[in-house]
């Protein structure tokens, strides 16, 4: 693996440490103090053939009110590697991919990514553009059950042999870093919430954008979402049987639920509609009304028990970017059934967490009621929002501690309460965060409370040795103790 870039992989893990699905608590800042190790030592290892990926940590991220998929954390210095692996064959997999797949590709004249949401748009608008070519179409919608979960690596990297120009060493490396990320662990296939796992998952569906090339019809597809417009409704059976045969040959297996033929106007449905572009063109030329018309989309979105969720995300980020506090009252009364739609309710909610004491409140009740408490996803979002207010309640303080003692709630979450008893420290708090550093034996959570114990009072002094010791007897710590004693300003979680 001596031809890797891990520098430039370093700096994709760090920028992308400001979006991550699991945000770090310090977004990796302390460790740019010891990158230069970390490298020295990737690059003996891998040169040597010792390198082996630590377990990911893992959090179920809730799918719809009832499904969870598991989303895999893994170590800074293995996300490096993994996407130096990625990125080294990325330009052969999207030099092979269809024009009709818009996920995870490459932009032209260099190996960055396109934006998700610009490829999402591009996608959408696509699919918009085929309904008006036919005079009445017909649409086949599908995807893949639990897609990233089930992908074979065996399977991925003997295609990705087939490919003349990756290099066959290039293949073993990547197919044996995923073979010993998910050795005895819960992690299968491909692991989800990383960029370099969207390139994989594009490329080992490729023989399915084979399959539908063969029949007279058009597709697009991202990631595993596809849409195939055809004339009838016969051509579109015909097609679905050979993709789902195409399927199975893959170890994989199409959504019954989501698999549906749809025909005339109702096309359209699947995909964003003319109303969001109003309102967003709207938005973009300061019009009056956009207030209104963003209100009754978020009304319609949220008017049955089939709620839509992609309105809700749309109508939440930008009512907020408005300053329009009207969502929250429906918001405060749905958060529990509303759990894959966490992060996005609880940033909008922060926006007014001063502003409106019922939020407080009620995410308060909510955190406190275990039938209602359910996902740790959920519970980390609202850690992250007690963080970043401005003040908390004595209430809300007490309930914070809970978590950051529970030993039986989830590591990330009480990382997240740690970082914010620490930002909201009562006298005592920090002397009660360093009695408790003898009794962590994960590395995490002791990380997290070391930062908790700097800013709640604690940042070393001639007669405070601790980040001193830690440093010097907790070689995973070190760089973390000398990020807190020096003047840069922590960032928010």
């Amino acid at each position: 693996m001596e031809d890797l870039d891990l520098d430039a992989a370093w700096r994709k893990v760090l920028a992308d440490a400001w979006s991550d699905d699991l945000p770090d608590i310090l977004r990796l800042n302390d460790f740019k103090l010891t990158w230069n190790k970390w490298k020295s030592d990737l690059e003996g290892s891998l040169a040597d053939g010792s390198y082996s990926p630590e377990h990911p940590r893992l959090i179920e991220r809730p799918k719809d009110g009832l499904m969870v998929r598991p989303l895999a954390l893994m170590h800074p210095r293995d996300r490096v590697v993994y996407w130096a692996l990625v990125n080294r064959i990325a330009e052969a997999i999207d030099g092979v991919l269809s024009p009709h797949v818009f996920s995870a590709r490459l932009a032209p004249k260099g190996k960055r990514l396109t934006g998700q949401i610009s490829a999402w748009t591009r996608f959408q608008n696509a699919g918009r553009a085929l309904y008006d070519e036919y005079d009445y179409a017909y649409l086949l919608s599908t995807d893949v059950t639990s897609y990233f979960e089930y992908v074979d690596t065996s399977i991925l990297a003997t295609d990705l042999l087939s490919l003349p120009p990756i290099p066959a060493r290039y293949v073993h490396d990547l197919q044996g870093f995923l073979s010993r990320l998910t050795e005895h662990t819960a992690v299968w296939g491909l692991p989800q919430g990383h960029e370099a796992s969207a390139i994989l998952g594009n490329f080992y569906l490729l023989p399915i954008d084979r399959v539908l090339l063969r029949y007279d019809v058009k597709f697009i597809r991202y990631q595993d979402d596809i849409k195939v417009f055809a004339a009838s409704p016969a051509i579109l059976r015909l097609a679905l049987r050979e993709v789902a045969r195409a399927m199975r040959a893959r170890r994989l297996s199409l959504s019954v639920h989501k698999t549906r033929i749809l025909e005339g106007p109702e096309i359209l449905q699947e995909f964003e509609d003319a109303r969001k572009d109003a309102i967003q063109y709207g938005m973009e030329a300061g019009a009056e009304d956009t207030d209104v018309a963003l209100r009754s989309l978020f009304d319609d979105a949220v008017a049955s028990e089939d709620v839509k969720a992609r309105d809700v995300r749309f109508a939440v980020y930008r009512l907020g970017k408005l300053g329009d506090p009207y969502a929250i009252p429906w918001i405060l009364g749905h958060f529990a059934e509303l759990p894959y739609l966490a992060s996005h309710l609880v940033n909008y909610l922060g926006l007014y967490f001063e502003e409106y004491p019922e939020i407080e409140s009620r995410v308060r009740e909510y955190l406190l009621d275990p039938a209602q408490n359910l996902y740790p996803w959920a519970e980390l979002q609202m850690m992250r929002m007690f963080s970043c207010a401005a003040s908390i309640s004595d209430e809300t303080w007490r309930c914070v501690w809970q978590v950051v003692v529970d030993a039986n709630k989830d590591a990330l979450v009480r990382e997240h309460a740690t970082r914010c008893i620490g930002l909201h420290a009562r006298a005592g708090d920090a002397a009660t965060l360093r009695d408790l550093l003898p009794e962590s034996d994960n590395t995490w959570l002791s990380r997290a409370l070391i930062v908790a114990y700097t800013e709640a009072g604690g940042r070393d002094r001639p007669d405070n040795a601790l980040l001193g010791s830690i440093a010097r007897y907790q070689s995973e710590l070190a760089a973390t103790c000398e990020y807190l004693r020096s003047p840069a300003k922590l960032p928010r979680p």
